[in-house]
């Protein structure tokens, strides 16, 4: 099957970022058929295998840890985008079977995601090289700067899926989400 050979991104999200009308994964920046849903016209596609998980609480870290596994059953490599200490910064080239993990929701609920579910731990993490970011959703209230700590270059949701693109070596697809989030920001700054 070809979804075999192509990356997949898991949005690990937090139910309020899922319920969250500007959030920057918010079904049409990665997810290819949420977005035809939107825009019928546009026949471009994401070459990736999308998912979402939505986390609700600590009670869904058994069900993450069984989804994780059936994952890395299938013989993919399981990554969790994730900066701080004993991160390995990627290099390009990534095997595209690979997946990536990525925590969606306010630097707060993602770092209580990553708390809460144990599995997450065991995962090898790894940070992207990206620029810093061009996108506000949303008043930073010191946040990035309490969670980032010395490296504030925190990217949205869709900047980290572009990167992992990046990273897999599909710059057409890397750019398709950053042309998506560029027309989202625009909308919102209006």
């Amino acid at each position: 099957a070809k979804s075999r050979h192509l990356p997949r991104i898991v949005l690990l999200q937090h139910i309020k970022e899922a319920q969250s009308r500007t959030g920057t994964a918010s079904g049409w920046l990665l997810d290819d058929r949420a977005y035809k849903k939107k825009n019928p016209d546009d026949e471009r596609s994401l070459n990736l295998v999308f998912s979402r998980w939505i986390w609700t609480g600590r009670d869904d870290a058994n069900k993450t840890k069984e989804r994780i596994e059936r994952l890395q059953n299938d013989n993919r490599d399981v990554y969790l985008l994730w900066k701080g200490a004993g991160v390995v910064k990627s290099k390009l080239g990534s095997p595209p079977q690979s997946t990536f993990i990525i925590i969606d929701g306010t630097w707060q609920e993602a770092n209580a995601i990553y708390r809460k579910t144990p599995a997450l731990w065991q995962l090898p993490r790894f940070d992207v090289d990206a620029p810093p970011s061009e996108y506000s959703m949303r008043s930073d209230f010191g946040w990035k700067d309490k969670f980032a700590g010395v490296d504030s270059n925190l990217l949205c949701t869709a900047e980290a899926g572009a990167a992992v693109m990046d990273i897999c070596g599909d710059t057409g697809s890397a750019e398709l989400i950053r042309e998506r989030l560029g027309r989202l920001q625009s909308v919102i700054d209006l």
